[in-house]
């Protein structure tokens, strides 16, 4: 498996709640009741964002459980998701090639000859991977301001 971004156009992905996965070009028109809800879009590689974000969180939580021999210190406390969420935020940062961060591709018009350029940034919920780290950092920061140290 190559870490390299690929040339191919990137299309957005979208996973309905009930676990269906279409490309958005397959979801125009009108909706059945059963297909609204929440729903995860992401470009490229950037569900690999919220996969990292989920699994620090996770690690946190069992991390605290197995040190401090108590189910519900991670709920009580906010330095495991802070220290979760800035784990979170350095892995999305260094991966940021992997991710295709600043990186854009350039096409000609065939009619005009004018070249036109285009990011293939991956994004998650329609925010480029860029700002995730920040995003995250800040996240950790929110967790600890609502709970205790």
């Amino acid at each position: 498996m190559s870490l390299a971004c690929s040339n191919r156009p990137l299309k957005p992905k979208v996973i309905l709640t009930d676990g269906r996965m279409h490309q958005a070009r397959q979801l125009q028109g009108p909706l059945s009741r059963r297909q609204r809800g929440s729903m995860i879009v992401w470009r490229g590689r950037g569900g690999m964002i919220a996969l990292i974000a989920f699994g620090c969180l996770v690690l946190a939580e069992l991390f605290t459980k197995r040190v401090f021999s108590d189910p519900n210190y991670y709920q009580k406390h906010g330095w495991p998701k802070l220290a979760a969420s800035w784990l979170a935020a350095a892995l999305v940062y260094a991966l940021r090639s992997w991710l295709c961060v600043g990186q854009e591709r350039t096409l000609i018009d065939k009619d005009t000859g004018q070249e036109v350029k285009v990011p293939f940034e991956g994004s998650l919920l329609l925010i480029p991977a860029r700002f995730w780290p920040a995003i995250l950092f800040g996240l950790g920061l929110v967790c600890v301001l609502v709970q205790p140290l």
